[in-house]
């Protein structure tokens, strides 16, 4: 069996994983917001006995660990270099770090491998996935953050290339200072409704805010009250305001989807100039799977976008929801490559 770690803006995930792609046993905990580097990953390390306790193997069962990170990583040291939804990892090599914490933690000494969190489920779904059978396609996760990578199968398995869409692109002409993640990632549009709604509640009081969107409430409440929940909000209050028929969360939700397929189309152009054209695009994340409307949002935005482009790329036949669940981050750390010590910043082979 192997370890697998799949590290997000919300959660982390933790999985024995057997050869077929068989979860044997796994478990999750919320992904601290304080706390060093060292010590999320001890917290990490911590998790591996008691799923061994739970599958009834012993340390000797662990044949590799693999680990998903969502981060930017240096080629040839894998240095975090951004880490918009793990800040305290910035600076931190990521590979040595893990492997000291397991060997106290745990006593394990084998091989490990680490590498970028969509690249790592771009693998899981060419395997298990919406990408089995696909020469080459785009991953793209729209969660906490927004990230994207291109899996190619090639002659030898496959390799995946980390594209930080998320980023990298700046879809909006209308603001070209903000990058995909601003304006389309779940911890993004949170901030955004808080900012808005404060200044509604500031303007207008609660009336204004009731006035303007059902999101915290049906009603006028006091401003204590109105604070507290525009503390506590998050992406899936706004799906679920959305599906109620709050005209304002569903046109917060719908412009995101606006932009990621903007970005998408990007991608899509770019890869046909480059002559390597994607046969495929497979979506996850929570936003993207998990918003009602949201995914055929982009599909038909996107369509759009292509309709008059050389592409032969047809969202409505090659834009594709993910075929694996939650558990797709921690399946793919499974199938990193490990042996000799790899420079993490490179692509997985």
């Amino acid at each position: 069996m192997r370890f697998g770690v799949d590290v997000g803006g919300t959660k982390i995930a933790l999985g024995l994983v057997t050869p077929d792609g068989r979860l044997a046993a796994g478990s999750s905990f919320s992904t601290p917001s304080e706390g060093t580097a060292e010590q999320i990953l001890e917290a990490v390390a911590d998790g591996l006995p008691p799923l061994l306790q739970e599958a009834g193997d012993g340390l000797e069962a662990v044949q590799a660990v693999g680990m998903g990170f969502p981060a930017k990583l240096e080629e040839g040291t894998g240095k975090v270099l951004t880490a918009p939804n793990v800040p305290g990892f910035i600076g931190c090599i990521l590979l040595p770090c893990f492997e000291d914490a397991l060997r106290r933690r745990t006593g394990y000494r084998g091989p490990v491998a680490v590498a970028n969190d969509t690249q790592v489920a771009a693998l899981a779904e060419a395997r298990w996935g919406a990408g089995r059978g696909c020469p080459r396609f785009l991953y793209l996760t729209v969660s906490t953050g927004v990230g994207g990578a291109v899996f190619d199968r090639g002659t030898e398995g496959g390799s995946t290339v980390n594209l930080e869409p998320g980023l990298s692109i700046f879809p909006d002409p209308d603001a070209p200072e903000r990058c995909l993640e601003e304006l389309a990632g779940g911890a993004c549009l949170a901030r955004r409704v808080r900012e808005e709604l404060e200044a509604e509640l500031l303007e207008h009081g609660p009336e204004g805010v009731a006035r303007r969107t059902s999101l915290l409430g049906p009603a006028p409440l006091a401003p204590s009250e109105l604070r507290r929940r525009l503390d506590a909000v998050g992406v899936v209050d706004l799906a679920r305001a959305a599906e109620e028929g709050d005209p304002y969360s569903r046109s917060l939700l719908d412009t995101s989807a606006d932009h990621v397929a903007a970005a998408l189309a990007q991608l899509v152009l770019a890869a046909d100039r480059q002559g390597r054209p994607l046969q495929r695009i497979v979506v996850g994340g929570s936003i993207a799977l998990k918003t009602k409307g949201y995914l055929a949002r982009i599909r038909a935005t996107l369509e759009n976008r292509l309709r008059h482009s050389p592409a032969a790329f047809s969202a409505d036949r090659d834009l594709v929801e993910a075929g694996l669940g939650d558990e797709r981050g921690v399946l793919g750390a499974a199938l990193l490559p490990v042996g000799p010590r790899r420079p993490l910043g490179r692509d997985p082979a």
